[in-house]
């Protein structure tokens, strides 16, 4: 059973297929979009995102294990040791890293490791490129990004609010109250937020968002060559804006089961009633 489906800006399609067997096991399958042959890159995969040029996932080690391990990993680097990024297994001591997906195919990560038969505290706060290698690494400090947005700027979450900060950890605006988790990031730098509000890029600036960006967070796409904006429903329609507000048109899909998403490439993917995919592609390129 195929629960999803991405498309990267060069067209490389990744899937992932729930496999049953002696563990039902979802496996990430990969087709170049040369129309080679599809991969099987990995088993156990989940938080598939796309980035321009391939894709990064999440993959948990399973079978017979105690303390079963999770990486985040790339392709098409996939299984090459240097590409994938420890997450976590569980024991605190071990460490644990959380990230945000950077545009350009990279992340921000911050790594934390708690005190084990009287060591310290360790933390860093990482810049990785989209192979997954550090660009750069702070160390001593622990953030917690939330998101990032078309300029590559992060905000971090702390006690008393978000801020922005820079690829080094380092504050570049005061703190301020927002709900930056799984904001939207907006062409030309900016976040929508999942409660229509407007997070200006590096400054504490808050404001509501206009009327027809309201409601649209979750199901935000920027298509076009980064020109417009592709907005989906679960009525299978599309409504398409330029980057300024102006409206383009309208798309419907008949018979979806969730509303369409649009690859990087402008592919629109469709999950269909019944079960199955269909896809337009380059459809918005």
């Amino acid at each position: 059973m195929w629960t999803r489906l991405d498309i990267d800006a060069l067209g490389d399609m990744a899937g992932i297929d729930i496999q049953s067997g002696t563990w039902t096991v979802p496996v990430l399958h990969v087709t170049p979009a040369d129309g080679g042959t599809t991969q099987t890159v990995a088993g156990n995969v989940r938080a598939l995102t796309a980035i321009p040029s391939g894709f990064l996932f999440e993959r948990t080690d399973y079978g017979p294990c105690m303390v079963c391990r999770t990486y985040l990993e790339s392709w098409p680097a996939a299984h090459s040791y240097s590409s994938s990024v420890f997450i976590g297994d569980g024991y605190p001591w071990h460490g644990n890293r959380s990230y945000a997906v950077r545009r350009g195919g990279g992340i921000y990560a911050s790594y934390w490791a708690s005190p084990f038969m009287g060591d310290t505290w360790t933390f860093d706060f990482e810049e990785r490129d989209e192979a997954l290698q550090i660009v750069n690494q702070t160390d001593g400090i622990s953030t917690h990004v939330v998101a990032v947005d078309r300029l590559d700027v992060a905000i971090e979450s702390l006690d008393a609010g978000v801020r922005w900060i820079d690829p080094k950890g380092d504050p570049i605006s005061g703190t301020f109250s927002a709900t930056a988790d799984s904001a939207f990031p907006l062409i030309g730098g900016g976040l929508l937020t999942t409660d229509d509000r407007i997070i200006a890029s590096g400054r504490a600036d808050v404001q509501p968002a206009p009327e027809w960006l309201r409601g649209r967070a979750a199901n935000a796409f920027v298509v076009l060559g980064e020109r417009a904006y592709a907005f989906t429903d679960a009525d299978c329609k599309a409504s398409i804006y330029s980057a300024t507000g102006e409206f383009c048109g309208t798309f419907t899909f008949s018979g979806c089961g969730a509303p369409p998403r649009f690859g990087l490439d402008g592919t629109a993917i469709v999950s269909v009633n019944g079960g199955g995919w269909r896809l337009w592609r380059r459809l918005l390129q």
